[in-house]
């Protein structure tokens, strides 16, 4: 699956609370309890000043009004609740969320948002952006942990492709540095390193340097040298008498 139809199956995370919130949340939301209204201290001062007979058909012009609000306040509460849970449930790995980092530039990929931002003062509901800890991520989208793997594969893999090829150098040397931190070190007959330099460069880049273009012995000594110094022990002056 393309990596831009896999982000189609998360959800965005204005949108998440509600979509990942239990059946008894969902339905407390689409039909709030109101509970007993309470006469404000301003309207029943109001009242008291008005004639016995107005005030009946005061609190019919307010009864919409008073409506709006409670279920408002209502819905509030059950929303504060389902956002609780959704935090709960991305912070213990349940949910899993991805965001571009900010400032993002147009070749930019998503990234994993790490579970220590998963907290309310963090979260930017209406704009799906999260910001905390010195780090911030906009247009973020919600998964169920099933999609992690093959999130994280088709990343690896676009992270590939966008160093491309239009220049050998950064495969040549991450290849060398892969095979040093392995525990290689350069042999004795430099054409055996340049083949397992190449072979290096192949695995890490599939199907970027086709016959083997810009892999020449040439080009992958020019960079081994530099490679070939840095595990050379430095020089330590003498400590003076």
């Amino acid at each position: 699956m393309a990596v831009r139809d896999i982000w189609k199956k998360g959800i965005p995370l204005a949108e998440a609370d509600y979509y990942f919130a239990p059946q008894k949340l969902r339905d407390e939301y689409n039909e709030p309890k109101i509970p007993p209204r309470r006469m404000s201290r301003g309207l029943e001062l109001m009242m008291k000043e008005m004639p016995a007979d107005k005030r009946p058909e005061l609190l019919k012009q307010l009864e919409p009004v008073q409506n709006f609000f409670d279920v408002s306040r209502a819905r509030g509460d059950v929303q504060r609740r389902m956002r609780d849970w959704l935090l709960h449930l991305l912070s213990n790995d349940r949910l899993v969320a991805y965001g571009f980092p900010t400032p993002r530039k147009p070749a930019d990929i998503r990234q994993r948002i790490p579970q220590d931002l998963f907290q309310s003062r963090f979260v930017n509901w209406d704009h799906s952006s999260i910001k905390g800890a010195g780090l911030e991520f906009q247009s973020v989208v919600v998964f169920r942990p099933k999609w992690t793997s093959e999130i994280e594969s088709q990343l690896s893999r676009v992270a590939r492709q966008a160093i491309g090829r239009p220049s050998s150098k950064g495969a040549i040397t991450a290849a060398i540095r892969s095979l040093i931190d392995t525990g290689w070190s350069p042999s004795g007959s430099r054409k055996r390193d340049y083949d397992l330099i190449r072979t290096q460069v192949h695995k890490l880049f599939p199907g970027q340097f086709a016959g083997n273009k810009n892999l020449s012995d040439k080009t992958i000594a020019k960079y081994l040298a530099p490679e070939i110094a840095r595990l050379r022990p430095a020089k330590t002056p003498s400590p003076k008498p």
